[in-house]
């Protein structure tokens, strides 16, 4: 919203310029734009209808943030990521309704360190109610002819619980109780209700089926309303993060820093405030849990 009672910034004289070319089909250049007190209060009123709408129906205004690659995305990757994204508003949304802000880290660099800062990993399961199965993913790759990559639950990062499920039906884990439910799979110990499994379809993800029954007794909790009662977040130093030299750390006693006095490390409240200074992800397998 613009303010008539200062001068206009730069990035304001910007922006109502482009709303007049954009919105009101104005066609003159720029070099003979003329800025009235009408136009202003239009775009406001512009603005503040569109905000309205923005944040009354997230899932239809707010977009995923696609990450800038050489490689080609199929359509199939871009009709996941939409649907992914709309579940995370949604799932967003009712933590803020219990006081939890999660966020969410949108750069490339942030996503490989998490999906955001209380290490809630949120996936939506569009064949759950179809199938009466959860699917668990370890295993991807963009596509068929290419080689498998860790992702899901094997992905390195600082996720310590899944939720998974749709707005109806959803389950939150914790990762290592899933991990445990994987490695048993993988040595080939049976366990009941859940098998191995490979998407025929694209090709692009392997992972591991259990039933709902069998996520309800293992799941740490079924609604967002009891994690937020039975998960802790009262340690406030795990929203901190520490660089020293190239590397950015999750924790102060990592062996790195360890000896490190406090006036060499730099602090940071957010791994994406790091990486945009510069800094690396600590190798530290144990830095981020």
């Amino acid at each position: 919203m613009i303010d008539l009672q200062r001068n206009l910034s730069a990035e304001e004289h910007l922006l109502i310029y482009w709303y007049s070319v954009m919105v009101e089909n104005s066609n003159v250049g720029y070099e003979n734009f003329r800025i009235t007190e009408s136009l202003i209060m239009r775009f406001n009123r512009y603005m503040h209808n569109w905000r309205t709408e923005f944040y009354n129906n997230p899932a239809d205004f707010e977009k995923p943030v696609d990450w800038d690659r050489t490689r080609t995305k199929t359509e199939y990757f871009r009709q996941q990521l939409a649907k992914g994204h709309e579940f995370e508003i949604w799932a967003q949304g009712e933590f803020k309704r219990y006081g939890l802000d999660i966020g969410g880290y949108n750069s490339e660099k942030g996503q490989f360190a998490g999906e955001n800062k209380f290490g809630i990993e949120i996936k939506y399961d569009m064949r759950m109610n179809e199938t009466g199965n959860i699917y668990i993913e370890y295993s991807e790759r963009l596509k068929s002819s290419q080689n498998w990559i860790k992702s899901g639950i094997l992905k390195d990062d600082n996720t310590k619980y899944w939720l998974v499920g749709n707005e109806s039906k959803y389950f939150i884990f914790q990762k290592q109780t899933l991990l445990n439910v994987y490695s048993r799979l993988l040595n080939n110990q049976k366990v009941a209700e859940c098998r191995m499994v490979e998407e025929k379809l694209n090709g692009t993800s392997k992972g591991f089926i259990m039933s709902v029954s069998f996520a309800g007794n293992i799941a740490f909790a079924d609604s967002i309303g009891e994690f937020v009662r039975k998960a802790d977040f009262s340690d406030k130093s795990k929203d901190l993060y520490f660089a020293f030299g190239m590397f950015v750390h999750g924790r102060r006693d990592c062996r790195y820093i360890k000896g490190k006095s406090d006036n060499f490390l730099k602090v940071f409240d957010s791994l994406d405030e790091a990486f945009d200074m510069g800094y690396h992800r600590c190798n530290n397998p144990n830095c981020f849990l």
